[in-house]
């Protein structure tokens, strides 16, 4: 049988593609744990095709290139299923026997963690964001941020912490200032960060990845077109 969420959100959007994150992700920060999201495109201009499903390619078949396949598009809840086939395809190129794929029920990086709510229990209420993010991966995060006082530092309303920056570097390959606020964190899903946060964020990132100040900056820049409103000007 069909279970039925306890609680649908449906958010409307038409060419607001670098807000639609923030949108979701506020109604993820919620306290309920059974909810779905709808999105319902009124047919936007902003974004693109691919963006909204996934293709392989056989460049054999395409462009006469063999032993070549792409992958294109995808998102969040399809890319196991896509690198399925991606394995499928490059076996069956490679004239190797397929293999029943591993992945179908296997857990998420985190995800040993039993019951969710007994879960959250195991941790104060300010680091309830962060054991819902991190699951049973926290014990890491919260490794880092003992390594020194800055890096238990809170960084948005949420409950994000510096501490994360390093654990996004180290354990989710985050290379720029943008992987860290817009996909790996909740610090720019809830809007503008305040104060200095995102200069503290570069600042770390600069330090661990060896930024010279323009790369700084230039990596800060780029973080402009998600927080910019009609109101902004240009």
């Amino acid at each position: 049988m069909k279970r039925t969420p306890r609680c649908s959100v449906v958010i409307p959007t038409y060419n607001c593609l670098n807000f639609l994150p923030i949108a979701v992700a506020s109604v993820w920060l919620q306290d309920i744990e059974d909810i779905e999201i709808l999105v319902v495109d009124d047919g936007s201009r902003d974004t693109y095709g691919a963006s909204r499903r996934a293709e392989l390619i056989d460049h054999q078949k395409a462009d006469n290139i063999g032993g070549l396949v792409s992958a294109i598009g995808g998102k969040w809840t399809t890319s196991r299923d896509l690198a399925e086939q991606v394995v499928d395809k490059a076996l069956e190129k490679l004239a190797l026997p397929k293999r029943a794929a591993t992945t179908a029920t296997a857990l998420l990086p985190g995800g040993r963690i039993g019951s969710l709510a007994e879960f959250r229990k195991t941790y104060p209420p300010e680091r309830d964001h962060l054991a819902r993010l991190y699951g049973a991966r926290l014990d890491r995060v919260m490794a880092l941020a003992a390594e020194a006082p800055e890096f238990a530092m809170p960084l948005s309303p949420s409950g994000d912490i510096a501490a994360q920056v390093l654990f996004a570097i180290r354990e989710e390959m985050a290379l720029t200032l943008e992987d860290v606020v817009m996909r790996r964190t909740g610090i720019g899903q809830l809007g503008v960060p305040g104060g200095n946060v995102l200069n503290v964020v570069a600042s770390i990132m600069a330090v661990a990845l060896g930024w010279s100040e323009t790369r700084k900056q230039a990596e800060l820049a780029s973080l402009t077109p998600y927080f910019h409103t009609t109101g902004d000007g240009a």
